[in-house]
């Protein structure tokens, strides 16, 4: 029979996570299973205040196109596509295209990497990301990451104070290279004012900086260190917008509304000269999985750590070791 079924799940996070705009301890996702009757694909979304997202608008979002998408079936591959029509870009529409995607592989009778022509990759080296903190407590967490095998760490932080986190990591720390995660806590006379220091840090690039809604100001600011834009950078649509503004962008099927659209993502950035990071909300495996497809096809950051966030996760999970994501298993996604 036919069916999609919309679920809410919770994961518990490893100590607790915290940006500019606050803390969880919990990460709470939207997973969606469609089923062709034969098959089911499996999905996964995280909804994002941010954006304006909240678990119930996306799960009222999916379950308004449920007829429809079930009309298109059993072909996947036109429930898809036809997806893309009737859905806006954003979290609803991650999860059901992804499930979609999963569905495709099943019936087919293939895996993703060899329907999409690419080389089958086994693991990815993934930045690590140490959430804002006091510096002793920043220096700790990224001590523990360094330990466990970190190549690259994912600093967060919140505008105060940060001077004290940035020299007491880089004292501590003088040779793992360090990229910067704002989530748009700065203003354009931080950002100046901080500069130097940084140049100093020898930071690999800068995230998000300025809120969205200010980062036509980017323009005025010397380019010494590549940023990167996220709040920025949803979709396609996009490109326009952060070209000029920032060297490269931050690719997040959540943000893109599926792999469909992430793939396109890809493509027009790569055209635009843009360097390219894939990101990740902290979801588990399940959201993972397809992020890790585009990241496997030749970017220039992975940043998908949230496996190595959580205290528990979806089963079978992506493992992540050594500062590498593994490809996920098949019995998991794709």
């Amino acid at each position: 029979m036919k069916n999609i079924i919309i679920t809410d799940n919770f994961y518990k996070i490893t100590n607790g996570f915290t940006i500019a705009r606050g803390r969880i301890d919990t990460v709470h996702v939207v997973q969606v299973m469609v089923s062709d009757g034969t098959y089911c694909g499996y999905g996964e979304c995280r909804p994002y205040a941010r954006y304006g997202e909240t678990s119930d608008s996306v799960k009222n979002a999916i379950q308004s196109i449920v007829p429809d998408i079930l009309s298109h079936l059993p072909d996947a591959v036109r429930a898809k596509n036809h997806l893309q029509n009737i859905l806006p870009a954003g979290a609803a529409r991650n999860a059901v295209d992804c499930a979609l995607w999963d569905l495709m592989m099943k019936q087919m009778g293939t895996d993703i990497f060899t329907y999409l022509n690419i080389d089958v990759c086994e693991k990815l080296p993934t930045l690590y990301t140490i959430s804002v903190g006091t510096p002793e407590k920043m220096l700790s967490d990224a001590q523990n990451a360094v330990s466990m095998g970190a190549k690259t760490l994912k600093i967060k932080l919140a505008g105060d104070g940060d001077d004290a986190r940035l020299n007491t990591l880089r004292c501590a720390l003088p040779n793992i290279p360090l990229m910067l995660d704002m989530n748009e806590a700065w203003d354009k006379n931080d950002y100046i004012n901080a500069l130097p220091m940084l140049l100093k840090y020898n930071i690999l690039f800068i995230e998000q900086p300025l809120h969205a809604d200010n980062d036509t100001q980017l323009h005025d600011i010397p380019k010494n260190i590549d940023l990167y834009a996220d709040e920025s950078f949803h979709d396609s649509s996009s490109v326009p917008h952060v070209q000029g503004l920032y060297q490269g962008v931050n690719i997040k099927l959540d943000k893109t509304g599926g792999l469909t659209q992430g793939l396109d993502c890809l493509k027009l950035c790569r055209d635009a000269d843009l360097k390219i990071m894939v990101g990740c909300m902290l979801s588990s495996s399940l959201s993972i999985a397809p992020a890790f497809i585009l990241a496997s096809m030749g970017v220039d950051y992975c940043d998908l750590d949230a496996p190595a966030l959580l205290s528990q996760d979806k089963s079978p999970a992506m493992k992540y070791e050594n500062g590498y994501i593994y490809a996920p298993e098949s019995g998991l996604w794709g």
